[in-house]
């Protein structure tokens, strides 16, 4: 019969617990933080700065097709020099003639190149946009996994010093002769689950600890985010 009670008052010991969690997650959520946190993926995902080096060409590509209008332009001189012409007509005949010409072949093609140039420009500009909307989700769903799961330790933490604390009721009186080993066996074997539990889900929350600061690069703790006294919170 004991047993079943000690099962039940761990049991409701994890739920009052998981219950109090579940109302308080949302406040473990830092929007300021969350923003913060992209702006800084934003800034330091690799994939995030290969979409800034695309817009660079991207622009280069277009000035340089903007200057590539003066190809079309060709400029030409010569100079003619009469030796036969008479002291009157050898200003008029002696001297540089100067010519320019337009290819409009070649006007049309560079045209054609400036817009494609530009149209390029758009889509790195689009490309990038699109990845940074990309980008932004992923953080937060992240930051949101992180959040579940640090709740979700604390719940653990909780309930693994509910069942520390029956088990040391259950051995005092099982010291006393006035509790069977049985009972005493089953508080052991709730405390070593409960323990069991609250290890697993350390190791899940380092893991998504470990994604988010890949995406952001950068560690919560320089961000005054991860600390052990607000994991035993």
């Amino acid at each position: 019969m004991l047993v079943k009670k000690l099962c039940l008052v761990v049991t409701l010991s994890f739920l009052n617990s998981a219950i109090s969690a579940q109302s308080s997650m949302m406040n473990e959520i830092s929007y300021p933080l969350l923003e913060r946190m992209i702006n800084l993926a934003k800034e330091n995902y690799p994939k995030a700065k290969s979409f800034e080096r695309q817009i660079a060409i991207a622009e280069t590509q277009l000035k340089n097709s903007k200057v590539a209008w003066f190809d079309v332009l060709n400029f030409a001189y010569m100079r003619n020099q009469n030796l036969s012409a008479t002291n009157t007509n050898a200003y008029l005949l002696n001297g540089y003639q100067y010519g320019l010409n337009l290819n409009l072949g070649g006007l049309l093609q560079k045209g054609n190149q400036v817009r494609t140039s530009r149209q390029h420009l758009d889509i790195a500009h689009l490309e990038k946009k699109e990845y940074d909307l990309i980008l932004e989700n992923t953080v937060k769903e992240k930051y949101f996994v992180y959040t579940q799961r640090l709740t979700n330790l604390k719940i653990r933490i909780k309930a693994a010093q509910d069942a520390e604390n029956l088990l040391q009721l259950v051995t005092s009186k099982f010291e006393k002769g006035e509790e069977t080993f049985e009972n005493y066996n089953s508080a052991l074997s709730a405390v070593n689950s409960a323990n069991q539990n609250r290890i697993d889900m350390e190791a899940q929350l380092l893991i998504a600890k470990a994604e988010l600061e890949a995406l952001i690069g950068t560690k919560l703790e320089e961000l005054n985010y991860w600390t052990s006294d607000s994991i035993k919170q």
